[in-house]
């Protein structure tokens, strides 16, 4: 299952889902092939992704079941939705969406995928009263990826819940150990020849750290 089928089926159960950066709109064509969602809202921030995104729509013959809107996040979107999906972006870039629009994500499904700085989604998310209810990593033509199913609920996280995800924590997915241990055999690879104390330090926490989510 590559990163955008993996993507669509976190949307099983959901009747109406927006995707906010659609591309060329694959995600929602799988979610509501494969998944059972009824009813899609591809937006985007350029013309040229919608462009894309109504040649597949067309194609797949689902002019029906999906709309395209042009919008800069969910500025434009007053259509209902019960899931928002926001994938390919970064993790600040994310965030700066989400925050525009804290009430019209209210009691929504959050499906996010972040290029980079997935903490920082968690930890935006945790403050602002969303939980994670799933988890998963997976690789992608050779590219790491994290992949959050929020939903509203307050839980206590820690700082390495933040940092590398409570449920990738506790399950720890093939994808999640092969990425960390490389991270772990790179900073081996690299300690000896760190000659700044302080930085060395750093990295010698940071090790302790990956020895421990890694259960070594």
């Amino acid at each position: 299952m590559n990163r955008i089928q993996k993507i669509a089926s976190y949307t099983k159960g959901s009747k109406v889902v927006c995707d906010i950066g659609c591309d060329h709109a694959y995600t929602l064509l799988y979610a509501i092939q494969l998944y059972g969602v009824e009813y899609g809202i591809a937006a985007d921030i350029a013309i040229g992704p919608l462009q894309n995104a109504k040649k597949t729509i067309e194609e797949n013959h689902l002019t029906q079941k999906i709309k395209t809107i042009l919008s800069d996040g969910f500025t434009s979107i007053e259509d209902f939705f019960d899931t928002a999906i926001l994938s390919g972006m970064g993790g600040i870039l994310i965030c700066d969406i989400l925050e525009k629009s804290l009430s019209k994500i209210k009691g929504k499904r959050l499906i996010i995928e972040a290029n980079n700085d997935t903490y920082r989604i968690r930890k935006f998310l945790f403050e602002h009263g969303f939980h994670l209810v799933e988890e998963d990593a997976i690789y992608d033509h050779e590219k790491y990826y994290e992949i959050g199913v929020y939903e509203e609920g307050v839980k206590n996280y820690n700082s390495l819940d933040i940092q590398y995800g409570p449920i990738l924590l506790e399950k720890r997915p093939p994808a999640f150990r092969e990425y960390y241990t490389k991270k772990k055999e790179f900073l081996i690879s690299i300690l000896p020849n760190i000659r700044n104390k302080e930085e060395k330090k750093k990295k010698e926490l940071l090790l302790k750290e990956l020895n421990h989510i890694l259960k070594v």
